[in-house]
């Protein structure tokens, strides 16, 4: 019999219960590993400068990106804190949720981007898709879910405005 993997009780259960940046350094640290010990495709030294541009690039985005996020959710005086939901005093829509409902984790997400590009080998770019998968079943899904009931239709209509990601 073919049990899918993982099993929905265990999914349901990790629901809210790793924080966001647990399961980013996770994936930092598979990315690691990978380079590591399956390094799939080592890029060029030549390419080093623009490596190294290419990273901080990524990184210096993800930090504006999420700098305004938690800045607009300081502003509208609502918690920042990702596993303390009930905590969420209003929904911010303005700013950089005009364009993203999720930007901290966007930002997350150009970070492991970053990262891939400092390691430069091409199999460490698979953390990118775990962690969105983690990030998406683990912490999105639930606080949408949690948002729904908190904010009714107000979430709805924003949701059907804004895009999950981008």
């Amino acid at each position: 019999m073919f049990l899918p993997f993982p099993p929905p009780v265990l999914m349901r259960w990790l629901e809210l219960k790793i924080p966001p940046l647990l399961w980013w350094l996770i994936c930092v640290g598979l990315m690691w590993l990978l380079a590591q010990f399956w390094p799939l495709y080592h890029f060029s030294p030549t390419f080093t400068i623009w490596r190294i541009a290419l990273a901080a690039g990524f990184i210096l985005i993800a930090l504006l990106i999420g700098l305004a996020a938690v800045w607009r959710f300081r502003q509208a005086a609502t918690t920042v804190h990702p596993m303390q939901l009930q905590r969420s005093t209003s929904l911010v829509q303005d700013g950089i949720f005009r364009y993203s409902r999720n930007p901290m984790y966007l930002a997350m997400l150009l970070g492991l981007a970053g990262v891939a590009c400092w390691l430069a080998v091409l199999s460490v770019w698979l953390g990118l898709p775990l962690f969105l998968l983690l990030i998406q079943q683990y912490q999105i899904k639930p606080e949408e879910r949690w948002m729904a009931s908190r904010f009714g239709a107000e979430y709805q209509q924003y949701r059907q405005q804004v895009r999950r990601w981008i």
